[in-house]
């Protein structure tokens, strides 16, 4: 199954161990949950690969009274290249480099552990993901998670919102991003948040 609907916590656990996969499952009460990172995230397609290494130890992932996300107290912001603002798009190689640069410069992209988290406790989702400014649906990237094509290509997962439904897809790294798809990325002083 390609894409994930997802209706609430109870169905999102059903259908997380159902595929082998198991995601920690905070209570809609709860505005804090660990995230394992050492785990496989899960694959996009059947024959999918993992391209870049599992993450390693644990983090803290909440939602705080702001209504944004921190992962171990670090904000989590949407990141854009000016390359994907006023109108323009970036070739996702590009933007991969230019991911990796901020990731050494002190802003690490998330990786697909925290999607999965997200997807198993809807309530953590900040309600400004679903929109940008101008009303577009948003496609966060989790850049710290690439996979590879059994034939070669290479995608990342995203998470979106369509007609009252958190989704998930996947993007192949070949294609333009544009301004409805930001980076899930840790705030720090080199972007200035």
């Amino acid at each position: 199954m390609r894409k994930m609907l997802i209706f609430g916590s109870l169905i999102a656990i059903f259908m997380f161990l159902q595929n082998g996969f198991s995601a920690a499952v905070a209570l809609p009460y709860q505005k804090s949950i660990i995230v394992d990172l050492s785990v496989s995230p899960k694959l996009p397609f059947p024959g999918a690969t993992l391209e870049t290494p599992l993450g390693v130890g644990t983090a803290k992932l909440e939602r705080r009274t702001d209504g944004n996300l921190y992962v171990d107290g670090h904000k989590i912001i949407l990141y854009l290249s000016e390359h994907q603002q006023n109108g323009k798009d970036i070739q996702g190689s590009e933007l991969r480099k230019e991911l990796s640069l901020a990731g050494q410069a002190g802003n690490p992209v998330l990786n697909a552990n925290i999607l999965d988290v997200l997807l198993a406790n809807l309530h953590l989702i900040p309600e400004n993901w679903k929109k940008d400014e101008h009303g577009n649906t948003r496609c966060i990237f989790f850049w710290g998670t690439i996979y590879r094509d059994p034939d070669g290509p290479l995608c990342v997962r995203f998470l979106f919102f369509y007609d009252g439904v958190w989704y998930w897809d996947y993007g192949w790294i070949v294609s333009y991003w544009a301004g409805q798809h930001p980076a899930a990325v840790l705030a720090s002083e080199v972007f200035g948040r």
